[in-house]
């Protein structure tokens, strides 16, 4: 393990991480990890997915899974214009690859990402946004956005390319609402009743002039070629994913807005923006003769994680086992369900023979609720710490959890990682652990604990890796 652990470009901070608890099993942790979060990036699957030949542009291709199109052709010589906008935490890797393909073809471009990312474009503009509430840089972004897309005309073609994130990164809210009315609906709904995302953003996509449906209205005269890092969702949630017209409109915002009770303590603006619901606002029909000029490709979903994650593991002979991809539920909820079936292991050897890792994705949730007190954390890093709890005493069982776009929450940490010592090296530090869950300030428990893991920002948004690893 002294020779592999050195292999962790995306670990930041590995040594730090392996220098107390149980060494080797966070090592093998910090292995499988690394594996999974350098198979998220969108870069290579959309270079399979977008090539030119002979001046024809290609866009699809039959021996990518993941495409639902075998390909499309584009005469380059008939297209006018080309146009690259759109927003969300991993839409510079795919605009790269755009560019790397396309180069001096791209007319004009903007995309809008996560604030501490590091410019990689030279053609297509970029503006660093704030995440996972809007400022005043997500706003001019999307005007920028917007602008592009006025300019389209019925000879061009326009790349829209998305990502998780781009919700809260292409704010542009309608003349009537302000900025802060806006990030004071995006606190309430998020943080203080923890809103699934997928009826966060039945609501959300009405309070910006920037969002797809709007952008697909002032371009529907050109070619469209949607790319898409693809945020999974639990079943449940189909309901709300292609909603039919009669649901994805202000009724079922404002039913959404009712049913977690936060319908009373909106900003006045927005509930008369809700309430006055324009038809310019609505989420359009999704007419077939409109959709015949769209090309919409998943680039890459949360699925390569974890199967990168899955083959590392059976290279350093443990066996994998994949819970689940789509996981939504309370962080403190799900780490101590999940520490109960590696503790099941650990001593029963079942439902799974040790030594295993458990393997699952998909996004969790921190309700912080109404407090006066702004606690920093994440959804990963409350995760460990709930875990911790629930391993204590253990010799076998090592966890962590880990947000693939490398900033979980409103922190610059990926993360965090415990095992069977950290509840005794708690107690030595003289971290309360119970109280850090308690007030959701994981952040501060696991620097002192150095136990938070730091990959910087990945450029890549897949929702969350987490890991339990029970040793032999």
């Amino acid at each position: 393990m002294e020779n592999r652990s050195k292999d962790l470009g995306i670990i930041k901070n590995a040594e730090v991480l392996t220098s107390h608890g149980n060494v080797e099993g966070r090592k093998i942790l910090l292995e499988i990890m690394n594996a999974g979060l350098k198979a998220a990036d969108p870069y290579p699957n959309t270079l399979k997915l977008v090539r030119v030949e002979d001046n024809k542009l290609i866009v699809g291709n039959k021996e990518f899974s993941n495409s639902a199109v075998e390909h499309v052709v584009f005469d380059l010589s008939k297209v006018k214009n080309i146009y690259v906008i759109g927003g969300g935490k991993a839409v510079q890797r795919m605009a790269k690859a755009l560019e790397d393909v396309l180069g001096d073809r791209i007319t004009e471009g903007h995309i809008n990402t996560k604030e501490g990312d590091v410019k990689q474009l030279k053609k297509i503009e970029v503006t660093f946004g704030g995440h996972p509430l809007p400022d005043e840089r997500c706003v001019e972004g999307a005007k920028r956005i917007l602008e592009i897309a006025k300019k389209v005309k019925k000879d061009d073609l326009v790349f829209y390319l998305s990502s998780g994130g781009a919700t809260s990164l292409t704010t542009l809210p309608p003349s009537n609402i302000s900025l802060e009315d806006v990030r004071k609906v995006y606190w309430l709904l998020y943080f203080d009743r923890g809103i699934p995302i997928w009826e966060l953003n039945v609501v959300r996509h009405h309070l910006s002039l920037a969002a797809g449906f709007h952008i697909s209205r002032l371009v529907q005269k050109a070619r469209k070629i949607n790319l898409i890092t693809m945020e999974l969702w639990p079943e449940e949630s189909t309901r709300f994913m292609d909603l039919p017209y009669e649901l994805a409109n202000f009724k079922q915002a404002i039913k959404i807005l009712k049913k977690y009770d936060v319908w009373d303590e909106l900003p006045v603006s927005v509930k008369k923006f809700f309430e006055e619901a324009k038809p310019e606002f609505e989420i359009p029909k999704n007419k077939a003769s409109k959709r015949t000029k769209t090309v919409s490709l998943n680039v890459i979903d949360s699925e390569y994680m974890l199967q990168a994650a899955s083959q590392k593991t059976i290279e350093l002979g443990i066996t994998p086992a994949i819970l689940a991809q789509r996981v939504s539920a309370e962080a403190k909820d799900a780490a101590r369900t999940i520490a109960s079936i590696a503790r099941e292991v650990e001593m029963r050897n079942r439902p799974f023979k040790s030594p295993c890792v458990l393997i699952s994705g998909g996004e969790l949730i921190v309700t912080i609720g109404k407090t006066d007190r702004r606690a920093i954390g994440g959804r990963n890093q409350e995760f460990a710490l709930a875990s911790a709890t629930r391993i204590e005493g253990s010799r076998r069982i090592t966890v962590s959890s880990v947000d693939s776009d490398g900033t979980d929450g409103p922190t610059g940490i990926a993360g965090g990682m415990a095992d069977g010592y950290t509840m005794e090296r708690a107690e030595e530090l003289g971290v309360d652990i119970f109280r850090s869950l308690h007030e959701h300030n994981s952040t501060e428990a696991l620097l002192k604990l150095s136990d938070a893991v730091f990959t910087g920002n990945t450029g890549t948004n897949i929702q969350d890796l987490r890991l339990f690893y029970v040793s032999e």
